[in-house]
């Protein structure tokens, strides 16, 4: 599909398997991922590779989902990426947050799939660099 541009979303989660598990499905629908572990790597990647969508766990120790969405959203750079914030069944834990949605977990893949859907449908920029 040469000529092709493929939304790439920036999975961070501290959980490898349910990272891995989500970027799976993700990429068993046509997106590329990338994966990161901790808040602070998350946010390098981010920046690094301007991603089409970044979903983060709220709860990572460390440099925390909120604090990863706090500065992304302030940088110029990155704040137009949508950000999709996973959490427990607390609502409370987003008051405040610049987030662009959120599923509370567990949640069903039809619905992260949903989530992703709506928040990718924007069109692709195409970037300058080479896409690898």
């Amino acid at each position: 599909m040469e000529g092709e541009f493929t939304h790439s979303i920036l999975i961070i989660d501290d959980e490898q398997e349910f990272a891995d598990l989500i970027s799976r499905i993700l990429e068993s629908d046509g997106y590329s991922t990338l994966v990161a572990s901790t808040g602070q790597e998350g946010v390098k990647l981010a920046k690094l590779h301007h991603p089409s969508l970044v979903i983060t766990d709220f709860f990572l120790p460390g440099v925390s989902g909120g604090t990863v969405i706090s500065q992304l959203k302030r940088d110029p750079n990155t704040a137009s990426i949508p950000i999709l914030p996973l959490r427990g069944s607390d609502p409370s834990a987003f008051a405040g947050i610049d987030a662009d949605g959120f599923l509370a977990k567990p949640f069903s893949m039809s619905a992260l799939r949903d989530a992703v859907r709506s928040l990718t449908a924007a069109p692709l920029h195409m970037e300058h660099e080479a896409v690898a």
